[in-house]
């Protein structure tokens, strides 16, 4: 695995989510889905909140265009996405290069779309690192929910990133959001 792939991130001012419907790319496999899943289950149970609330809408297709320069990140009809793209999509050169300067591992707009980039969570073997893509999906969606790179070690960039909701991370979020019920970092003390 390419170890000079970072995480990423471009924001946009707070939009307040409120449970979010996303549409969710037909490419990932179900083993990718059991952890998009649970990523997103440990973020409402974690905050207790309704702004981490989300609906996946899975089997989505997106069309090519939704990588090139004018569509990225590619909203489709006004919803959230999340989207499985390669370092051979066209969209992926583009934010590369234009939008981070960098290689990247995913990628996160507020209340927008969430983006893993497939070769950064798999083995040389094509088998999928659990683990790492499940941490990959914590940050990008702490990014999706509004935390912004040191909002807590969820929100680190590269791999020293945590991989599980810390205190700070879901302080922050609690600050943002404002209807925390009772959270409770998933991180062992």
């Amino acid at each position: 695995m390419n170890s000079s792939i970072y995480i990423a991130i471009a924001s946009l001012a707070l939009i307040g989510c409120e449970s979010s419907d996303i549409l969710v790319d037909h490419n990932f496999n179900e083993t990718e889905l059991k952890i998009i899943r649970h990523v997103v289950d440990e973020w409402y149970e974690a905050t207790g909140s309704d702004d981490a609330l989300v609906f996946l809408h899975e089997g989505y297709t997106f069309n090519n265009e939704i990588f090139e320069e004018d569509d990225w990140p590619g909203m489709v009809d006004g919803n959230a996405t999340l989207q499985k793209i390669s370092v051979n999509d066209p969209g992926y050169e583009y934010m590369t290069t234009e939008v981070f300067d960098t290689e990247i591992a995913g990628a996160a707009m507020e209340g927008r779309v969430v983006i893993a980039v497939q070769e950064s969570y798999t083995n040389a073997d094509g088998t999928i690192d659990g683990a790492w893509f499940h941490t990959l999906l914590l940050h990008e969606y702490g990014h999706f929910f509004g935390l912004m790179h040191g909002d807590g070690a969820i929100m680190v960039t590269g791999r020293g990133v945590l991989p599980c909701i810390d205190q700070e991370s879901l302080d922050n979020f609690c600050k943002i959001h404002q209807t925390c019920l009772n959270p409770k970092p998933t991180c062992e003390e």
